[in-house]
């Protein structure tokens, strides 16, 4: 008999220890997908659309994941920090790019007319600057793809971006699903 129960404690001590090993298992599980979680917030963080402003390439409510850059390039549309909102515009130019605007709203850097296909009305908007405007160093010039009715690097309210307030450049559209875009 002894035998017996020394064999019945035995066997519920190894499923005890199993059990644990398990529950460890999972905690690790837990754990290591938090840490991954956070990571991709901070290195990829999202940002939902508020207004028109980037209209039609962005909708209000659309949700994008952002890489956490510093530099950009022609055409990127960037989140940036302006006046404790986030605000998403599209680079124009960079530092040291002259940029012309005429009066039809059509847009020139270094003498060049950019093709715009994402802009669907042309406007000179809410200008308050002289052209040809020198971009500063360490900035971008940044339109919004509504022209008409938004404010960007064309009015001294918002001006150039500085690199420093740039949260990142937009990556991918996840929401809504019907379309999902990599930029």
């Amino acid at each position: 008999m002894r035998k017996y129960v020394y064999y019945a404690e035995s066997e519920l001590d190894m499923k005890k220890k199993k059990h644990h090993r398990i529950e460890n298992s999972i905690y690790l599980i837990l754990f290591l997908a938090a840490i991954l979680i956070l990571a991709i917030a901070y290195f990829f963080p999202f940002v939902r659309v508020s207004g028109n402003g980037m209209s039609p390439s962005l909708e209000e409510g659309d949700i994008l994941i952002l890489n956490r850059v510093k530099d950009g390039n022609y055409g990127d549309i960037c989140a940036f920090k302006w006046n404790d909102k986030i605000l998403l515009r599209r680079i124009i130019a960079k530092p040291g790019d002259i940029v012309s605007i005429d009066f039809n709203g059509r847009v020139s850097v270094n003498g060049v007319m950019i093709e715009e296909n994402y802009v669907s009305q042309y406007d000179i908007g809410k200008c308050n600057i002289s052209f040809p405007y020198d971009v500063p160093s360490n900035t971008y010039f940044v339109l919004g793809d509504n022209r008409l009715s938004v404010l960007d690097s064309r009015n001294t309210k918002i001006g150039c971006v500085n690199k420093n307030d740039l949260i990142g450049i937009v990556t991918f559209r996840i929401w809504p699903l019907k379309k999902i875009t990599y930029y």
